[in-house]
């Protein structure tokens, strides 16, 4: 027996790895990553670090901080920050906790994270004031660019990344040619591009492949003024297949003057692209001194389209959808002007504020989406439907329809910890008397654990988990509550 305890520990040492700390053990991330063999760690220490990485070409490494993105930095003076241009990269190769800035380049594209072939997944990540001053040429992905990539972000934000060139920008923040993007709680925020002609996805540019986005923002970005061609201030979606899920696109813009404004808030383009769009929230998206655009919220140009459960309510002059040689269809939804289609309406949102876009309990677009396809939570992973066996609300979030009796009973009475856990959680109800049934769900809305408790007690090991977000959700007598739970190990 103690032979195979020895031999077993032994094999699990080597599935983890070495971890490469630094600056303990090495002066540089650069010197760390290259000393690194499949399956190894390199920890860095909080503070600000230099980049100019070339990642090796050797599979399953983890760049991880010891802190997280608000004390531990990865900058240059000049050049890109982190280049990996590998097969043997892919999303087991994990890049956690880190502020990726100042790369600045005059030619080439990805200043902050460039990724060319192979894969790569983001966790908890700010890429921000990266630029691209390509003056006459193309330029592409200031913050992070990809090329025939698979790349997952999580619980990371693409904000403050600027392009600036005298002819074509794509995706001041993030641009994707091939590949799959998968984007889960994050958010894209005030990216600019300047061009005199083309101003394509300033948020984020993506041309085949697959997207799926989920619980995600996409907010903020902008173009410059006067290009001839502005084409998606949020996001450009060309020739692409996926889904977007719990999306805030809001208080994206254009500038001044152009030929072309079409599409502020996301841009579908191409005839092999095939988008679907659900409960998505489209505000406050404009051209600025108040001009008309062609589809302030959505553009769809011969893509096709099917939009459901959502909000399209901005202020400024314009239609609210443009469809120019596409296929779209918009049900259950909230279009100002209104719009053809089954469960359309066209009434104020009563969102709770000018800048905050919950919805207020007496909005009209509370309790009348299409249930079918719907996700069992909104961007702040509370229940949807709330309550249970009633339709959902239109839009990227839920208002709940039952607040008094959930606050009273439900949230009084429910306890679950420690949040975040690092493998065991509790969960007891009503002085650990009222029984309940669970489900536990990832991002996706994919069910990873369920059960019941006739005690009004459980406990349960969640050590095989990843690190992330997950959630719970519960039914008792009758009521169902969701809690977010944070897994960190």
């Amino acid at each position: 027996m103690k032979k195979i305890f020895i031999l077993a520990c032994f094999s699990c040492s080597l599935l983890m790895g070495t971890i490469r700390n630094v600056p303990a053990m090495y002066a540089t991330i650069q010197a760390a990553l290259t000393a690194c063999v499949s399956g190894d760690t390199v920890m860095v220490q909080p503070g600000n670090h230099m980049g100019n990485i070339i990642w090796p070409a050797t599979s399953n490494i983890k760049l991880f901080s010891a802190g997280d993105s608000s004390n531990t930095t990865i900058m240059v003076n000049t050049g890109r920050v982190i280049q990996l241009n590998s097969l043997m990269t892919d999303t087991n190769t994990v890049i956690r906790g880190f502020t990726i800035r100042s790369g600045t380049l005059t030619t080439g594209s990805g200043a902050g994270i460039s990724v060319n072939t192979g894969g790569l997944k983001l966790i908890g990540v700010v890429v921000r004031n990266n630029s691209l001053y390509n003056i006459g040429t193309n330029a592409s992905g200031a913050g992070l660019y990809m090329n025939n990539a698979s790349v997952v972000l999580e619980n990371t934000t693409i904000r403050n990344n600027q392009i600036d060139t005298g002819t074509w920008c794509y995706g001041a923040g993030m641009h994707q040619t091939s590949g799959s993007l998968t984007i889960r709680n994050s958010k894209i925020l005030s990216n600019v591009s300047k061009s005199d002609s083309w101003c394509y996805g300033t948020g984020l540019y993506v041309s085949t492949g697959t997207i799926r986005i989920t619980n995600a923002q996409i907010s903020g970005n902008r173009t410059g003024n006067n290009p001839t061609w502005n084409y998606g201030a949020g996001a450009y979606l060309d020739d692409c297949q996926g889904n977007l899920t719990n999306v805030l696109v809001s208080g994206n813009s254009f500038g001044t003057g152009g030929s072309f404004n079409n599409g502020i808030g996301i841009f579908i383009d191409g005839a092999t692209g095939n988008m679907n769009l659900i409960h998505i929230t489209f505000t406050n998206n404009y051209k600025t001194a108040s001009a008309s655009a062609n589809g302030t919220g959505l553009y769809v140009r011969s893509a096709t389209a099917v939009v459901n459960n959502s909000i399209f309510w901005n202020a400024n002059p314009g239609t609210e959808i443009t469809n120019s040689s596409g296929t779209l269809n918009v049900n259950y939804s909230d279009v100002e002007g209104g719009y053809f289609g089954i469960g359309n309406i066209n009434t104020n949102p009563l969102f709770v504020s000018a800048s905050d876009y919950h919805l207020q309990t007496s909005s009209p677009c509370a309790g009348v989406g299409t249930l079918p396809g719907s996700p069992v939570f909104d961007l702040d992973y509370n229940s949807r439907p709330m309550p249970v066996a009633t339709n959902p609300d239109m839009g990227c979030y839920e208002v709940s329809q039952l607040v008094s009796i959930i606050s009273c009973c439900l949230d009084a009475g429910l306890r679950v910890y420690p949040i975040p856990t690092n493998g065991a959680l509790h969960i007891s109800t009503w002085c650990n008397s009222e029984p309940f049934v669970f489900g536990l769900f990832d991002l996706s809305g994919k069910l990873l654990m369920n059960g019941n408790s006739v005690t009004g007690q459980a406990d349960l090991d969640l050590g095989r988990l990843s690190e992330g977000i997950y959630f719970l959700k519960l039914a008792v007598s009758g009521k169902t509550l969701t809690k977010k739970v944070v897994v960190a190990k």
